[in-house]
């Protein structure tokens, strides 16, 4: 099993590089499966936390407003709202990943796990 930190820098460096997964499993010396998986796996979180924090991030938008004011407003807050919310998930995938290897706990859920009876 692979660290979390690990496999999210793979992940992130073929996203942010346009890195073939080949290459990718060639240079980390891991397998091919093994990347697509935490890719597809990397793409569902990035979904779950987008839209978590979409509804924080999205300010209350004037009422009365010009088609182009509105326009340029709204490209302007979504490159903003893009760029805070790519913090936000590297600041709390990097908390988990430290309050996972300090309490050795897996906290991240797993895919296709079926919930406890307790």
């Amino acid at each position: 099993m692979y660290e979390p930190s690990f496999t999210r820098k793979i992940c992130e460096e073929f996203f942010q590089n346009a890195t073939p997964i080949t290459e990718l499993a060639q240079k980390y010396n891991v397998s091919y499966g093994g990347i697509y998986r935490w890719i597809t796996l990397y793409k569902e979180a990035q979904k779950e936390l987008l839209s978590s924090v979409e509804m924080e991030i999205t300010p209350p938008q004037p009422l009365i407003q010009s088609t182009n004011e509105r326009k340029e407003l709204n490209e302007e807050n979504v490159q903003e709202e893009l760029r805070l919310a790519r913090i936000k998930i590297t600041v709390l995938e990097t908390m988990i990943d430290i309050a996972e290897n300090q309490l050795k706990i897996e906290i991240r859920k797993k895919s296709g796990t079926k919930p406890s009876l307790e």
